[in-house]
């Protein structure tokens, strides 16, 4: 399955669009013979051996997926394609309309059926997995942020990990998301011990107002859902601009912006350049991570942001890497003498070309 913030970057220029949906789309799928009798399920009047793919089988998505990629196989440069969710581009009507036609050919040709009632045709922006497209950038649609805000306090460690799971989800559009979850991300750490203490299997029976729940929760609860209304529009990669991501480290977490400035920016102060954001990373530390000294956690910053964006550095030109922490230049020269544990962050780094500012800032 492809990683849809790695290839919305063939979104960047482009301003008209469309989204179609396939028509009850496992049933559009043959399944192989040999595999037909594996799917067979019994009720009390038969057994019944299903000869098209199905819904919640294990590789069932990823079947469609791959059959969907291979019938738009030519027109990928244009087309996004999520399993039965299909988003095409362009830079103008008419090319949006010759790609429309395309596509509808396509459909035709291989009897692939749609929902009308899905189908949306020459926007300015839509809705397609779950974020809201358009020419600006991306954003996550607004239906979706509103029901999680709304949801109430959680009062299990079960209501506690399907908020967080469900934030998660939209983290890289939300700055210093880590350090404002982590109260929540602890608490949830302590429901999982206990429930291997008592061992059981069910989050839903354990309370969070018996494991300590306290104002602080409270807060970090309130922090992050105010954080998601007030989440960020990220931009699109563009080829011809300086790619700059921005670390930083505390001694409970790390933290990272990728943003992209215009070529004419780069040699102007930072507080001058037109930084467009591109994605927000972060994550508490954990274990023996937490004795990391200073020097390590600002190192693991770099490290981790650049592994997470390697999609958004991996260009033409090197990257502009901000820190605050000039003793960084020492573990990361090949040429100096280094422990074990720095070495393996050098070769890890190393996988990426940056080039690191001579004027030290911290993240946006």
């Amino acid at each position: 399955m492809p990683n849809v913030e790695a290839v919305t970057r063939k979104l960047s220029g482009m301003t008209c669009f469309f989204t179609i949906d396939a028509f009850k789309g496992f049933w559009l799928m043959p399944l192989a013979k040999e595999c037909q009798e594996i799917f067979s399920f019994m009720t009390d009047d038969a057994v019944f051996t299903p000869t098209r793919s199905i819904q919640g089988g294990m590789n069932s998505a990823v079947q469609f997926h791959a059959r969907m990629a291979a019938i738009f196989d030519d027109m990928k440069e244009n087309l996004l394609i999520w399993i039965d969710d299909i988003l095409g581009f362009a830079r103008s009507e008419e090319d949006l309309l010759h790609q429309l036609t395309r596509v509808l050919e396509r459909c035709r040709e291989r009897n692939l059926k749609l929902n009308p009632n899905k189908c949306t045709l020459f926007a300015r922006e839509l809705k397609w997995c779950g974020r809201i497209y358009s020419r600006e950038g991306v954003r996550h649609d607004p239906e979706r942020i509103e029901a999680l805000t709304s949801m109430p306090r959680p009062k299990t460690a079960t209501d506690l990990q399907q908020f967080l799971w469900a934030a998660n989800w939209m983290r890289t559009h939300v700055p210093g998301y880590a350090s404002i979850v982590r109260p929540l991300q602890e608490l949830l750490d302590i429901a999982n011990e206990e429930l291997k203490r008592i061992r059981s299997s069910s989050p839903s029976c354990v309370s969070l107002d018996a494991l300590g729940w306290s104002d602080q929760h409270s807060k970090s609860f309130e922090d992050v859902r105010f954080a998601l209304i007030q989440h960020v529009q990220l931009a699109f990669p563009k080829e011809d601009y300086q790619t700059c991501p921005f670390t930083d480290a505390s001694d409970a977490a790390w933290s990272a912006v990728v943003t992209q400035i215009p070529m004419d920016d780069v040699n102007l102060p930072v507080c001058e350049q037109r930084h467009e954001p591109l994605a927000f990373y972060g994550k508490r530390f954990s274990g023996a991570e937490i004795r990391w000294p200073t020097i390590e956690k600002e190192a693991a910053a770099i490290i981790n942001a650049t592994q997470r964006g390697d999609f958004l550095l991996q260009t033409s030109r090197e990257f502009l890497l901000y820190c605050d922490h000039r003793n960084l230049t020492f573990i990361f020269d090949r040429n100096s003498e280094i422990k074990k544990h720095t070495a393996q962050i050098e070769r890890r780094i190393s996988r990426s070309s940056s080039t690191t500012p001579e004027r030290p800032s911290r993240p946006v």
